[in-house]
């Protein structure tokens, strides 16, 4: 059958790029991805096979990109693909499976993938993967070689500076009230060779501060912005904690998932939007002194502490 001869061949070629993995294990992976593969295929008749491992990426993308999320070196690219975009392919190919099968069988997305911000776990096919973990404040001014720390800070004046933006590819970022005029940011690589960046462009314009991540694969950091500013946080894939804030919040992502800790002193008007996931309850207020939260996700959950 020549779907069958197209898998097979696609499968065959993952597992040669796996050489460094032991044989069990590669077993496993080719097993679970050929089982999901043919699910996808029988839930939905009218996608061909061609088209399915086509929104896979090549097998040396994807063999690459589950080599780095075990934190083995990768098969040398040829296409000056960096290790960021190559586990945003990673990702983007859980997803991929997602949408294809579970779309037909329930209304309600329900992911293959699990984000888990605690543990710093992503699930794929049953395997869970290391991927990020949030930053321990312990830990956070101790370097050792396995890790990299890096922090900064800058005093706003909040007389013109009226807003903070922020923007990463992937990460952790921990978000609290800061008890001064400034904004600060405390954050960690796990590992050395994750990003040859370790420091994030800053951007000043007339009324606004700018911070971005995204040459810093990985970044897990804590932020704490000045009360009373406009705050806004936009990534591709990660986890983002908001903890007691005074300020008003805009947090958009492609994947990923987002925790909220409410201030019991403070007020909120929320609006949440997911297109693919789940919301947990939140209480809204229209009080006119109300801090605005607003996130945006494709894929993934916004959940209460």
């Amino acid at each position: 059958m020549k779907t069958h001869h197209q898998m097979n061949q696609y499968l065959e070629e993952l597992n040669q790029h796996l050489f460094a993995l032991g044989e069990s294990e590669r077993g496993k992976i080719i097993t679970h991805l050929k089982e999901n593969i043919l699910n996808v295929l029988t839930l939905n008749p009218t996608l061909t096979a061609k088209d399915l491992l086509h929104s896979l990426g090549s097998a040396k993308q994807l063999s690459n990109a589950y080599l780095i999320s075990k934190g083995l070196a990768p098969a040398k690219m040829t296409e000056g693909r960096s290790t960021l975009k190559i586990f945003t392919i990673f990702l983007l190919t859980c997803i991929s499976l997602i949408i294809l099968g579970v779309s037909f069988l329930i209304h309600k997305f329900s992911p293959f993938i699990n984000l888990d911000s605690q543990k710093g776990k992503v699930s794929f096919f049953g395997d869970s993967l290391i991927f990020t973990s949030p930053p321990n404040a312990n830990n956070l001014g101790q370097a050792t070689s396995q890790s990299t720390q890096f922090n900064g800070e800058q005093l706003l004046d909040l007389n013109s500076i009226d807003s903070v933006l922020i923007q990463f590819d992937s990460g952790h970022f921990s978000v609290s009230q800061s008890d001064t005029s400034k904004i600060t940011w405390k954050c960690e690589l796990k590992n050395e060779t994750d990003s040859a960046n370790t420091i994030p462009t800053i951007t000043k314009e007339i009324k606004s501060f700018h911070l971005d991540f995204n040459e810093i694969a990985g970044t897990i950091c804590q932020l704490q912005i000045p009360r009373g500013l406009h705050f806004s946080l936009t990534g591709n894939s990660g986890s983002v904690t908001l903890s007691k804030i005074q300020f008003h919040a805009y947090v958009e992502m492609e994947n990923g998932e987002v925790e909220w800790e409410n201030d019991p002193n403070r007020d909120y008007k929320f609006l949440l939007n997911i297109t693919n996931g789940q919301i947990d309850q939140f209480e809204s207020s229209d009080k006119a002194d109300s801090y605005k939260v607003e996130i945006k996700l494709e894929n993934g959950s916004i959940i209460h502490k």
